[in-house]
């Protein structure tokens, strides 16, 4: 598997915009290291699933970017050590994102776009 980096992937219609670590043609990688008082738990709930912000990220940059797959990664906090890295393939899901897109428009423009406006 082979990836280069990404740069930043602005929408031609919406305020939006996402810089996925890696991509190809078929999938975008994100990764997250835990430092500064971060832990794997800031970006992986209790049950093993990602936390509900990471999952909005990683679905916007594949929308962004076309692709269907996403590679999500978290590395240990100990990665130095012990080189161990819990890699999730998390898939687009497009009426999810569509929710998440609707909200962060409405703000955008309640918020953002009056204070832009003064």
């Amino acid at each position: 598997m082979s990836f280069q980096r990404s740069g930043l992937i602005i929408h031609p219609n919406h305020p939006i915009f996402g810089a996925p670590d890696g991509i190809n043609e078929d999938f975008t990688v994100e990764i997250k290291c835990p430092s500064n008082g971060k832990s794997y738990f800031d970006f992986i709930d209790r049950e093993g699933k990602i936390k509900a912000q990471c999952n909005a990220q990683v679905n916007l940059q594949m929308h962004l970017s076309g692709r269907k797959k996403c590679f999500f990664c978290v590395a240990s906090r100990e990665f130095e050590k012990n080189k161990k890295v819990k890699i999730f393939q998390i898939d687009y899901d497009k009426n999810y994102l569509t929710s998440v897109m609707f909200i962060a428009e409405k703000f955008w423009k309640s918020i953002i776009g009056s204070f832009i406006l003064q």
